[in-house]
């Protein structure tokens, strides 16, 4: 059954087939490239990378189970090489806990996007982890950091998912990408909070928590 609110069954199938077809046309290139250039094979990877976060977040709106979603996150960590901004590494991580995939030592070891909530997040795999106590963008992830800290209460995340999680994505290239006619628009699943409601094994679900995950 599909989990979307804005679009129907037809239009992520469609999504879907499209973007197969992308991964499989640059994964093609990636074999042809030169293995000594580095700069063109980090570019395909991350662009490989990017096109299976949609469509991850495609399958899960159509409806697919983690079963049928689970071979395309392995697939996403086998071409990780670059992390380019905070919010993809918070996404990965959140990703790699719900899905269970042993995350690459690489990327635990990386310091660019680190922050207090990252740190936490990392915890995961290494829990001798030492761990920062600022976060680098507070206004976007403060809510976060202070539930997997237990500064508040389960209801009070569940109303702030429902409620203004969205609205503080204003800057975000995905907000209002439904309305969009350039066909981009994936789903508005918020990968961290399942994350997080797995950490603490509790039961949280809101409309943008890909809760059923877990």
């Amino acid at each position: 059954m599909i989990r979307d609110q804005f679009k129907p069954e037809s239009y992520f199938e469609e999504f879907i087939f499209t973007q197969e077809n992308r991964i499989a046309k640059f994964s093609s290139v990636l074999k042809e490239l030169d293995i000594h250039d580095i700069d063109k094979t980090v570019q395909c990877k991350t662009y490989l990378c990017r096109l299976y976060m949609d469509l991850i977040s495609a399958k899960y709106s159509l409806g697919l189970e983690k079963d049928d979603i689970s071979d395309d996150v392995k697939s996403l960590f086998s071409y990780i090489c670059k992390i380019s901004s905070y919010n993809e590494m918070i996404n990965y991580l959140s990703l790699a806990i719900i899905f269970d995939i042993n995350i690459p030592k690489s990327i635990l070891d990386m310091n660019e996007y680190g922050d207090a909530l990252v740190d936490w997040l990392k915890g995961f795999w290494d829990k001798t982890r030492a761990k920062n106590t600022a976060l680098t963008f507070p206004e976007n992830y403060k809510v976060f950091y202070d539930f997997i800290s237990n500064k508040i209460k389960k209801d009070d995340f569940k109303q702030y998912m429902d409620e203004e999680w969205y609205e503080s994505c204003k800057e975000f290239a995905f907000y209002n990408s439904h309305e969009l006619d350039s066909k981009t628009y994936s789903g508005y699943w918020c990968w961290i909070a399942a994350a997080i409601i797995k950490i603490k094994s509790i039961d949280v679900k809101g409309k943008y928590i890909p809760s059923d995950l877990i």
